[in-house]
């Protein structure tokens, strides 16, 4: 039940990525997603950035995100999801 997500930016934060990634979530889900963990992939380079792994509680929830993948071009910024 993991959602990886390209596109988010880079933070020393976690919180402000962390942020933007339940933010986009909720964007194309259209209400809020529970999630058990997410994480960056790999190790930190100046100028790249990271995949993010989610995961999530629910498979409902999964279905929706991977069904609504078009839904993030409207986003403030461009992000893409597949499924893990």
């Amino acid at each position: 039940m993991n959602i990886v997500v390209y596109g988010v930016r880079e933070d020393q934060d976690t919180s402000v990525w962390r942020k933007f990634v339940l933010d986009a979530l909720e964007h194309v889900a259209g209400h809020t997603v529970d999630t058990n963990d997410m994480f960056r992939d790999g190790r930190f380079v100046v100028g790249r950035m990271r995949l993010v792994i989610v995961k999530l509680r629910s498979m409902w929830d999964r279905r929706l995100l991977v069904s609504g993948s078009y839904k993030p071009k409207n986003f403030r910024e461009q992000v893409f999801y597949s499924s893990r």
